[in-house]
């Protein structure tokens, strides 16, 4: 004898597929997360380092020699200056260089990122160009170095 099988009625049909979406976009959510997550620990820096920099405009020039700093002195409209900062670590690295403050546009950083070799020192080139039609500006904020250990 031949058994008849059930047809599943349109409701059953609905509620395995509600049942399969949902966990399917509750697997996908708990994946999303965990990569998020995951990312951001892994690029965490191993050490933050932040140096205060400084320049100002005016009509008339001058210079800073202060070493707490980056100062890169006062600057005629249009006039540019450099300075170097010597970057060691104790433990071979990756560094990224970013600028935090103001005026930030004026700078320039030649090398924001390179690496380094324990105890290795490296010189970081900054340039600042003033603008040329500004007068009575005042600029500063924080050189940041981040430090990747390899």
């Amino acid at each position: 004898m031949a058994r008849a099988t059930k047809k599943p009625s349109p409701q059953d049909v609905s509620t395995n597929w509600l049942v399969i979406l949902v966990l399917l976009v509750l697997l996908v959510s708990v994946s999303l997360i965990i990569a998020y997550f995951s990312y951001w620990n892994v690029i965490e820096p191993d050490e933050v380092r932040r140096v205060p920099y400084d320049f100002y405009v005016s009509d008339l020039a001058g210079f800073d020699v202060g070493t707490d700093a980056i100062h890169l002195g006062t600057l005629t409209p249009g006039s540019a200056a450099s300075r170097t900062l010597f970057v060691t670590s104790p433990f071979p690295s990756d560094v990224f260089v970013s600028l935090d403050g103001a005026c930030t546009e004026f700078l320039w950083v030649r090398n924001k990122t390179f690496s380094l070799a324990a105890d290795e020192t490296f010189e970081l080139q900054f340039h600042v160009t003033a603008p040329p039609e500004e007068m009575d500006l005042n600029c500063s904020g924080d050189v940041v170095l981040a430090f990747y250990e390899k």
